[in-house]
């Protein structure tokens, strides 16, 4: 996912997240645990995880 076109400043920032991933490897949920980034970088974080696909480790 492109970045978001209405951040039009500069930024530097590290945001951790939780995923909740379903048995098949879909993702379910998606926390933002931190720092608080606002509503659009929070969206483009969800988005962008919300289509992530993974399968277990070997």
């Amino acid at each position: 996912m492109p970045f978001p076109a209405e951040v039009t400043e500069q930024i530097d920032l590290a945001v951790q997240l939780t995923l909740f991933i379903d048995e098949q490897g879909v993702v379910q949920r998606v926390r933002l645990d931190g720092p608080d980034v606002g509503p659009v970088l929070q969206e483009a974080a969800r988005s962008s995880f919300m289509n992530a696909r993974f399968s277990p480790g070997s």
